[in-house]
């Protein structure tokens, strides 16, 4: 996994991943300038942002090690749940402690995604990367 330090944020990676990274960069840094300007809000001192492939990936890789053995053995309790809303979700924010973390889809995924709870809830978007751009924008608002 690749990250690359994004204004006070870290955006984690793979490596098939870079065009889908250069557009969540992007976004961290418009959204983060945006943030501190408009309402003098910082990121969190561990906030962390990942190109999420899958969701168990994404769960696991984001988490401390303590939460890590947590999920694991909890994992019966939240899974269903999760792999029922990955099809519908562009992004997640998720909390762990003090750590901040937040997870986007590439364009490749949301683009399998369902997308008729979106398009009855939100504006159309344009083109995938203005999407993927504007999920990160919504998660790190949160």
């Amino acid at each position: 996994m690749q990250k690359i330090a994004v204004e006070s944020l870290t955006l984690y990676f793979d490596a098939e991943e870079r065009e889908a990274a250069g557009w969540v960069r992007q976004a961290c840094e418009r959204s983060a300038r945006l943030l501190r300007e408009q309402w003098g809000l910082a990121a969190p001192k561990d906030c962390r942002v990942y190109i999420m492939t899958s969701w168990l990936d994404f769960a696991f890789r984001s988490a401390p090690w303590l939460w890590k053995m947590l999920l694991a053995l909890t994992l019966p309790l939240w899974a269903f749940r999760i792999r029922k809303l990955w099809p519908l979700a562009g992004g997640w924010a998720q909390s762990y402690g003090r750590r901040r973390t937040v997870g986007v889809k590439p364009p490749r995924l949301l683009q399998l995604a369902d997308r008729r709870m979106g398009e009855r809830i939100f504006i159309e978007e344009g083109t995938l990367d203005e999407k993927v751009q504007r999920i990160t924008c919504h998660e790190l608002t949160h």
